[in-house]
Parts: structure tokens; C-alpha cells; sequence
């Protein structure tokens, strides 16, 4: 019991942290990125609310899962990269970097305390396996010009990792579900004439989605709690 207290109490830290930095840091970062696309940038107090509102849902998703010191400023960092890339079809580098230090960091932290509660090991091949199952296909798709930006190949291998935290398997999952929803969409798209074969299309928030969705059905109810 007391190792779950210290994973909700270094989650909350974590999240914490992030939500500030969303309310004061983030819209530096971001404006150029809104301006460059002709966009009205969202102001700190909107971006931090939503961060804050996103963490808190799935703090309470994730009360099993060991890894929650990752999955709550991931799914917090992740809303920014949606709104951002939904809006001006970019995927901003700082938020990739700040998301892969957040995964790692909670996959660190996560280990250790399963190790010391249950003398239970996170298989490293398992996360290098999630990461290179994402990584692979979008960088051979960015190649192929299939409509998958750089962003996307960089942010690909993070939620690999993440995913990978709770086995190969789920990362498959969510990469499966990602490519079925980013599919659907852009069919969506072409059949209601609001975008042609040319035409850019936001890849990441079908990654952050199908990520979210193989982690809500096989990874985080996962738990030795």
C-alpha cells in the first residue's frame, strides 16, 4: 500500500509540474508555431486548465497503474501536442523532447518501486520492441511521403516506449488502433470532399488517440497493486 501512496504522490508532483509549465513556459514555445499557421494562440491559463483537466482523468483511469508517475505528464503533454498539431499541423519539438523525459523518468521510478515491492523487472527488450514497432513504420511511411511528418517519427518511438512499459503486445495494439483511426480519418476527409490526396493531414492526435486506447484496455488496468 504504501508503494501505490508514493506512485499517486510522485504522479501528482509530476503532473503538477507539467501544469505550471503549460500555464507559464508552454505559450512561449508554442506561439511561433500559431503564428507561423495563422492561428489565434491559446493563452497559459487555457492551456494549463487543459492539461490539468486531462491529468486529473487519467490519474483516476489509471489508479492501478504502476507506471502512473509516466501515464500523467505524458497524457498531460499529449494534449498540448493534439491542440497543437489539430491546429497548425505541427508536432513542436520541445513538447517530444519534454514527453520522451517524462517517460523516461516515470519508467525509471515505476521499475524501482515494482523491484522493491515485488521484486518484479520491466523487460527492456519489451521497451525497445514498443519503440521500434512505431518508430519503424513511421519513418518508412514519412519516406513513402504517406503523409507522415517528421514530428510524427519523432513522437512515434516515445509512445512505442510507453506502451512498451506494459509489453510488446500493447504497443502493437496502439499502433494498430493509431493507423486504423488516422486511416478512417482521412477517408473521412477525402469522401466529404474537405481534403484531397495532396492535402496535409494531422497525423498526431491518431497516434495520441490509438496510444491512449491500447493503454486503457491492456495496459494500465494492468497492476500488481
Amino acid at each position: 500500500m504504501i508503494f501505490q501512496i508514493i506512485t499517486y504522490v510522485l504522479a501528482a508532483i509530476a503532473g503538477i509540474a507539467v501544469s505550471v509549465w503549460s500555464g507559464l513556459s508552454a505559450p512561449g514555445y508554442l506561439e511561433p508555431y500559431f503564428r507561423s499557421a495563422k492561428k489565434k494562440a491559446p493563452s497559459g491559463l487555457f492551456l494549463s486548465v487543459l492539461v490539468t483537466v486531462v491529468q486529473a482523468v487519467f490519474f483516476g483511469l489509471g489508479y492501478k497503474d504502476p507506471f502512473l508517475v509516466a501515464t500523467v505528464p505524458l497524457t498531460g503533454l499529449f494534449s498540448l501536442l493534439v491542440l497543437v498539431d489539430a491546429r497548425t499541423h505541427k508536432l513542436p519539438n520541445v513538447l517530444t523532447f519534454l514527453a520522451a523525459g517524462a517517460a523516461l523518468l516515470g519508467a525509471v521510478v515505476g521499475s524501482i518501486l515494482l523491484l522493491v515491492q515485488y521484486k518484479a523487472t520491466v523487460s527492456i527488450i519489451a521497451i525497445l520492441v514498443g519503440m521500434a514497432i512505431w518508430a519503424l513504420p513511421m519513418w518508412v511511411l514519412n519516406l513513402m511521403g504517406g503523409g507522415v511528418g517528421r514530428g510524427d517519427v519523432k513522437l512515434a518511438p516515445v509512445i512505442g516506449g510507453w506502451l512498451g512499459l506494459y509489453g510488446a503486445g500493447v504497443s502493437f495494439g496502439g499502433l494498430l488502433s493509431a493507423l486504423l483511426i488516422g486511416g478512417a480519418y482521412a477517408l473521412f476527409l477525402l469522401l466529404t470532399g474537405r481534403a484531397t490526396w495532396k492535402s496535409s493531414v494531422p497525423f498526431g492526435p491518431s497516434l495520441v488517440l490509438g496510444a491512449v486506447i491500447a493503454w486503457f484496455i491492456t495496459g494500465g488496468g494492468v497492476s500488481l497493486w
